[in-house]
């Protein structure tokens, strides 16, 4: 096995583990709030441990740091939101909602990189709009679960576009390091709040195998997976990467499948709207590796 076949079964990996990350929010029975506190805070401690981490955090200048860390406050409300969606609906739903940030992203990259806005990607990411209407014909049931999706995935796109300015500067270790705490310390402030909303919410861990879940989610799920995937960059293409983990959503669905039974729960309509979602993520990666 050549070094490039080797990191392509570690990026599929870091892939199929990224996918896991909507199953353990399934099975984690606490709410999204407590459930989002306690993984940023796994995480965190988790890249502490990662090879050359204070060297990297040592080169980070003040100035960029700050704005680094008010990008952990939509991190952080991104995971929220998410985690909420596979609580008001399920983990294929979720995901499907999830994949419509490159609609997002086709918006919200030129305005933040101060690039002109290419048609090609609005056009194809008006492609997803049909897909989420059959998907929403079939599960309108799911409101807030969609509500909730698609708000988290406007989120990953503003992030995921504002990250873009920082790795020219900071190497990507630093940057999920700052997000991640960042993160933790304003949902920190504003657990209070959402404990007022949401009074039967708590951070106290009642089932014992959330304890296993969440460490899981905060090490597997969010360290291990990123060393993976940065890991990768060193032998494939940044596209070959982007491409791959926009795969993810279909991996997270086959595993809902397998685990949760989700198919019997959803019918024809509902992956024939999710195939023209991911076909649609598909052909954008596609056209981008041609030009």
């Amino acid at each position: 096995m050549n070094a490039k076949q080797s990191a392509l079964i570690k990026l599929h990996s870091a892939v199929v583990i990224f996918g896991f990350t909507a199953i353990l929010g399934k099975l984690i029975t606490l709410d999204e709030g407590p459930l989002v506190w306690y993984r940023m805070l796994i995480a965190s401690l988790g890249l502490l441990f990662l090879p050359r981490f204070w060297r990297a955090i040592r080169q980070v200048k003040p100035r960029d740091a700050v704005k680094v860390a008010l990008t952990g406050g939509v991190v952080a409300l991104h995971w929220v939101t998410f985690f909420g969606s596979i609580k008001y609906s399920n983990v294929s739903f979720a995901l499907c909602m999830m994949s419509t940030a490159s609609l997002f992203t086709s918006v919200l990259e030129p305005l933040i990189l101060r690039r002109p806005i290419s048609v090609k990607e609005i056009l194809l990411g008006l492609m997803i709009i049909p897909g989420i209407y059959i998907v929403f014909q079939f599960s309108q049931f799911y409101l807030e679960g969609m509500v909730l999706g698609l708000s988290s995935a406007f989120l990953a796109a503003l992030f995921g576009s504002i990250n873009k300015t920082f790795v020219v500067k900071m190497r990507p270790v630093a940057v999920t390091f700052i997000e991640l705490s960042s993160g933790f310390i304003i949902l920190s402030a504003f657990l209070p709040l959402y404990f007022y909303m949401k009074p039967d919410a708590g951070l106290a861990i009642t089932n014992p195998m959330d304890l296993l879940w969440l460490l899981l989610l905060g090490i597997v799920c969010t360290t291990l997976a990123f060393i993976l995937a940065v890991d990768v960059l060193k032998e494939l293409s940044a596209f070959t990467s982007a491409l791959a983990v926009n795969l993810e959503p279909i991996y997270g669905i086959i595993l809902a499948a397998i685990i949760f039974n989700e198919h019997e729960e959803m019918n024809r309509n509902f992956y024939l709207g999710a195939g023209l979602i991911v076909s649609a993520i598909v052909l954008n990666g596609i056209l981008k590796n041609r030009k």
